[in-house]
C-alpha cells in the first residue's frame, strides 16, 4: 500500500494528529488506523482530502502617479471563498506572475475584510 506515517503513537483520547503546514499534497486521503498490543487493523478510517486555495482574485492597480517610472495608487481585490483561513494581506511588487523575484511593497500588512 502506498502511504506515510505522519503521526505515530497518538495516546488514545487525544484524537487529533498535526499535519504539518506546507506538507506537499501528493495523497488523497487521511487515514487513521487503530493499533493496540496485537498490532495495526487492516482497515483504516479515511477522509478525502480537500486543499483549500485562500488566493485573493480580481486584482487590480491603477498608476496614479504622474512620474515616469514610479507608481503610486490602490491596489483592490476579492477576498479568497473561504476567508475564515486568512488573517491578512501582505503586498509585493514582482518581475513574474509567481512571485519568483518579488519585493516587499507598502509598510504593514492589511487586514481581512479591508480589501484596498
Amino acid at each position: 500500500a502506498s502511504r506515510t506515517e505522519v503521526s505515530y503513537g497518538v495516546p488514545v483520547g487525544t484524537n487529533q494528529a498535526n499535519l504539518p503546514v506546507d506538507t506537499a499534497k501528493s495523497y488523497y486521503y487521511v487515514l487513521v488506523y487503530s493499533r493496540n498490543s496485537d498490532g495495526q487493523q487492516i482497515y483504516p478510517g479515511a477522509a478525502y482530502i480537500v486543499d483549500n486555495i485562500v488566493s485573493a482574485s480580481g486584482i487590480a492597480f491603477a498608476d496614479q502617479d504622474i512620474d515616469n517610472n514610479e507608481l503610486g495608487g490602490y491596489v483592490t481585490w476579492n477576498p479568497p471563498s473561504v476567508v475564515s483561513l486568512v488573517t491578512n494581506y501582505s503586498f509585493y511588487l514582482g518581475t513574474t506572475n509567481t512571485g519568483a523575484t518579488r519585493k516587499r511593497a507598502g509598510t504593514s500588512d492589511v487586514k481581512v475584510g479591508t480589501n484596498s
